[in-house]
């Protein structure tokens, strides 16, 4: 990892970017800016060649590249990398050493193959040329191979006499797919080794076991609006291929209905009965994912759920690695805890930002009575991490903790504001992916979080993969091609849904909510040695100025009346002038700014978590340095402050009712 960190440097002044080619994720994209173009030796990477009329490199995403792309990254680091590109060269270091090429699956307007092969592996340069239909892409250096009869024969020939070459997961299934539906292999030239007949419906080999396949005319005659509503139907230019997923169902069991002169093979409709039981299934998930109540309960809490609270543990307990993504405010903190509770997955894991270390511990101790809770801090590292019932980690402890933490062997892992792993080359993300794959199948991973993922899916993929859900959705390859550039969305979040993302907003749940809710969140003050000593200061003041009184008021036994009464009259007249000076007043005052400062960061951070729920949100604060550090922390927000004009105030407001 300490040589590919330096492809994820950002430094100032920029000399230029290293991207992912977008469209395949085939190649890096290298621009170079000013006296960069000239010092930086892009030419000497494998197969990098100039693009035509824009000044940029193209250098092929092949494992040969990655180290000398490494190592020029390490000696440029004003070169800029985008997580794309950062992404592709972990994944590249993970692939064979001795891979020419590599095969990816595009279903853009036309679905095909995209194929980039080492300029220094001629024999396969020419097979891939011979491929029916394959054409040079000369700007990028790459192939493009039509998923059609004789080019996915020749394409399933190529892999098999040429192991090196690599394909993603996506093209096997693919590839498999289009053989399988026509009744067997493909020969050289790809005519069918058993014809089918002219309209009819089968089971062919496929990513799920069997695909079905149709003739084009007949779908589209019979049940082209419900094939509309399936994705990863293809056409490959002479039959229509509809995976065997229980979303196919209706339009299968459509063509099923209107079979006339439609010929059904053995198994169609056994298979699409399964298909149909399996989409009745989802549904009921679909349904528990979003309900607002349910006759399920957990026992032995410290406190009462709420009904659509309930609903969500039933839904953590039937899919157990799954996103907790309820709006901010609806219980995700108590959800989670009775969760563990009820599945009895202890010892259990929190992993959760600093400033919430303290409030997940305060509902612990509430919601878990009897279990054994640890918090563990900046000065817990080295130490060695007793076996509590509940542990309590911040993201920053969490890689240096690794190995003590997988010592606990935690049945629950929880990790709170879980967008915290959305990058996935940070040290946070791989430990927690590592502890999460050392959670067993009775286990339970969550990630809470109540920021609308849906709406940016490229940052649920490392997320995705620490529950162990990405395959389930396509793998990697599916994903980078649909998902992460908007296609298919509705999909997505039907499938979300189905296997790990349960999700109520408040307006769906308000007559469970109070008509106002107040909570205290606990935080750590940042200057607490510094908050101490003036702590110390004002309480030995208080403590001189009793002293003072006590000794005063014995200093007038056994006086006479004219002396008691002139020694009162100096003491009130001290006590005015020290009223005046306000000493006791401007000690706590400044006691009280202290705290204020002190929970300043943590307040940010919270403030941050919220605003990524799309929401608006309204902060009061006393002491001008804290609204100062809350204007420069969010310089865009507005606000009303006690300097600012009237004209200013108005229009604040009215921004921000907008």
């Amino acid at each position: 990892m300490g040589r590919r960190s330096r492809a994820r440097r950002h430094r100032s002044p920029v000399w230029g970017s290293v991207k992912l080619e977008p469209t395949a994720g085939s190649h890096f994209l290298i621009g170079l800016r000013g006296h960069a173009a000239k010092s930086v030796p892009i030419g000497e990477l494998p197969g990098a060649h100039r693009l035509p009329g824009s000044g940029k490199w193209s250098v092929p995403a092949l494992p040969a590249a990655v180290d000398p792309l490494l190592d020029l990254l390490g000696a440029h680091p004003a070169l800029e990398v985008d997580d794309a590109a950062a992404y592709a060269l972990e994944e590249l270091d993970e692939l064979p050493a001795g891979t020419v090429g590599t095969v990816t699956f595009a279903a853009y307007d036309r679905p095909g193959f995209v194929v980039t092969v080492h300029p220094l592996a001629p024999a396969l340069l020419r097979a891939l040329a011979g491929l029916p239909g394959a054409t040079r892409d000369e700007r990028l250096g790459r192939w493009l191979v039509p998923a059609g009869p004789g080019a996915t024969a020749g394409l399933l020939d190529l892999l098999e006499r040429w192991p090196e070459l690599h394909a993603e997961e996506l093209v096997a299934e693919v590839l498999e797919a289009l053989a399988a539906s026509r009744g067997g292999r493909l020969g050289p030239s790809g005519e069918r080794s058993t014809a089918p007949q002219p309209c009819e419906i089968r089971l062919g080999e496929g990513p799920d076991g069997e695909v079905v396949t149709v003739c084009a005319n007949c779908a589209d005659q019979r049940a082209g609006a419900e094939l509309d509503a399936v994705p990863d139907v293809l056409y490959d230019g002479y039959e229509l291929l509809i995976p065997a997923v229980p979303d196919a169902a209706p339009a299968v069991r459509a063509l099923l209905d209107r079979a006339d002169g439609l010929a059904v093979a053995d198994g169609v409709a056994e298979r699409i009965a399964q298909l149909e039981e399996a989409r009745r299934r989802a549904d009921e998930m679909v349904a528990l994912s979003q309900a607002r109540d349910t006759s399920f309960s957990v026992a032995g809490l410290g406190g009462t759920l709420r009904p659509f609270q309930r609903a969500g543990v039933e839904y953590v307990l039937r899919t157990r690695r799954t996103f907790l993504a309820d709006e901010q405010g609806l219980g995700k903190t108590v959800q989670a805890l009775a969760a563990v509770a009820a599945a009895g997955a202890y010892p259990a894991l929190v992993v959760c930002p600093a400033s919430l270390k303290l409030n997940w511990q305060r509902e612990a101790e509430r919601w878990l009575p009897g279990r054994s809770i640890q918090v563990v801090g900046r000065r817990s590292q080295g130490a060695v991490i007793d076996g509590a019932d509940l542990t309590i980690i911040n993201y920053e402890q969490l890689a240096p903790q690794e190995q003590a933490l997988g010592e606990l062997e935690a049945r629950a892992l929880v990790l709170d504001e879980s967008h915290y792993c959305k990058n996935p080359k940070a040290k946070r993300t791989h430990a927690a992916r590592r502890l999460a794959g050392s959670i067993g199948p009775d286990g339970l991973v969550l990630a809470l979080t109540g920021t609308p993922l849906l709406n940016r899916p490229m940052e649920l993929l490392p997320q995705l993969d620490l529950l162990g859900r990405l395959r389930e959705l396509g793998g990697y390859g599916r994903f980078i091609t649909t998902y992460a550039r908007g296609v298919d969305l509705d999909h997505l979040h039907r499938q979300m849904r189905t296997t790990c993302f349960v999700r109520r907003r408040k307006h769906e749940v308000l007559t469970q909510l109070p008509a106002k809710q107040r909570t205290v969140v606990p935080v750590e003050l940042d200057n607490r040695r510094e908050y101490s000593q003036a702590e110390a200061d004002v309480v030995a003041f208080l403590r001189e100025r009793a002293a003072l009184e006590q000794r005063f008021v014995a200093s007038l036994e056994g006086l006479g009346p004219e002396e008691r009464a002139r020694r009162v009259r100096a003491r009130q007249d001290d006590a005015a002038e020290r009223a005046l000076r306000a000493e006791p007043l401007v000690r706590l005052t400044a006691l009280k700014r202290l705290a204020a400062l002190g929970k300043l960061r943590a307040a940010v951070d919270w403030i941050r978590a919220f605003l990524e729920s799309g929401e608006k949100l309204v902060v009061f604060a006393h002491h001008r340095e804290v609204l100062d550090g809350l204007v420069a922390a969010f310089p865009d927000a507005t606000h009303v402050l006690g300097r600012d004009e009237i004209a200013d105030r108005q229009a604040a407001v009215e921004r921000f009712q907008a």
